[in-house]
């Protein structure tokens, strides 16, 4: 089988080219055809190591460049660079003639779907548009913002319902555009990290794992442990990030009172060591598609608790076997601090609820996933034969 994957880049760590780049090494190991189309590489060597088999070409449309432009010229320079990277990315096609062409969701996801080379066109979608869905129906005087939610989430609809196959990332997303998009998948994300060691959870210690911006919704937390450390003055918080709100955190912190136990690090490239010394990971997200930390949160043995956000805490921690952590209803914070101070008190709980992640994150293993997606292309091939 040809297979030709379509992403922005691979030079970041991020979780999209972690994800892109082990299911490619997959299909090579398997003896497939492999290759990667990028836009913005520019040279510079993919962050995850890929099979020597894999093909990488770039078809150096740099969609990075415009990002620094004016809205109004933005908007034009994005006009020209699709146009031209549909060009390219159709040229390609025709002549390289793969059996599966996957977008990934950047630019290519608006046209990859109309383009006649004859491969089975996939979408994937690696965040969560279901909030979007069910926030423009609330009540608001914001209209424009209304306006907007509607327009992107009939856009993506219309788009999505174009591909042979959507994929999603958990149920519940998918349960938000049943019956506006033809043929959807949901597939879970793969647990990035591998851990042989589980955390004994006997540390006194808090852990949050995020981008300090706005969608991880993290002055929540710092306002929920102002309510228990006070109960609790032996356990701390720590924040391992980076982002444009870190300055507001950590005044929101000292304003509480809280700094002596809340503590803010950079991020680090040994992270699981940092969640072996943990005990609980906090999530208290706007949205999520379906949350990485909460998956390596799982395969450590870390019990979670999270807010009911849209979406991923509900396929990851209800949908399990037995409990590895609370999920509490959005933006109450009492109910979160009572779950979050339960678990502080009661280390039996806490341990149950370890084993229980521990045992969860098998579900989410690469030799679980990574078939689904075999099983999905060799159907959908057969399929258009």
């Amino acid at each position: 089988m040809k297979i030709v994957y379509c992403i922005k880049s691979l030079h970041h760590a991020g979780g999209m080219e972690r994800v892109t780049t082990t299911k490619a090494n997959y299909f090579a190991e398997q003896g497939h055809d492999v290759t990667i189309v990028v836009t913005d590489l520019s040279r510079r060597e993919p962050f995850f190591l890929l099979n020597p088999s894999i093909h990488v070409v770039d078809l150096s449309i740099n969609y990075d460049e415009i990002d620094g432009t004016s809205r109004l010229r933005k908007y034009w320079h994005l006009y020209k660079h699709r146009k031209h990277h549909r060009k390219l990315l159709t040229e390609y096609l025709k002549q390289a003639q793969p059996d599966i062409t996957i977008s990934t969701g950047y630019h290519e996801f608006s046209f990859l779907h109309s383009i006649k080379d004859g491969s089975v066109k996939v979408g994937e979608h690696h965040g969560s548009f279901g909030n979007i869905k069910k926030e423009h129906r609330f009540s608001s005087k914001n209209y424009l913002r209304r306006l907007m939610a509607w327009w992107a989430t009939r856009s993506f609809a219309s788009h999505a319902s174009r591909y042979d196959c959507m994929q999603l990332l958990t149920k519940e997303d998918a349960s938000f555009w049943d019956g506006k998009i033809k043929h959807l998948q949901v597939i879970h994300n793969i647990v990035p990290i591998h851990s042989d060691i589980t955390a004994p959870l006997s540390n006194k210690r808090c852990i949050v794992v995020a981008r300090f911006s706005h969608e991880k919704n993290l002055h929540e937390i710092l306002e929920i442990w102002a309510i228990v450390s006070a109960q609790h003055p032996d356990w701390e918080l720590v924040f391992f990030g980076d982002g444009y709100l870190q300055q507001s955190l950590e005044d929101r912190a000292r304003a509480l009172k809280i700094d002596t136990s809340c503590h803010f690090y950079s991020p680090t490239n040994t992270i699981t060591q940092e969640y072996l010394q943990s005990s609980i990971l906090l999530m208290t997200s706007h949205s999520e598609g379906l949350p990485m930390v909460l998956l390596e949160a799982q395969e450590v043995g870390l019990p979670s608790i999270c807010y009911a956000f849209h979406c991923g805490a509900r396929d990851v921690i209800c949908d399990a076997i037995e409990a590895p952590g609370f999920v509490v209803p959005y933006g109450d914070r009492h109910a979160f601090a009572e779950k979050l101070s339960l678990l502080m008190e009661d280390e039996e709980l806490r341990y149950k609820m370890g084993q229980a992640a521990k045992a969860n994150a098998h579900r989410f293993s690469p030799e679980v996933i990574l078939p689904q997606w075999d099983a999905l292309f060799q159907s959908l091939t057969k399929e258009k034969k």
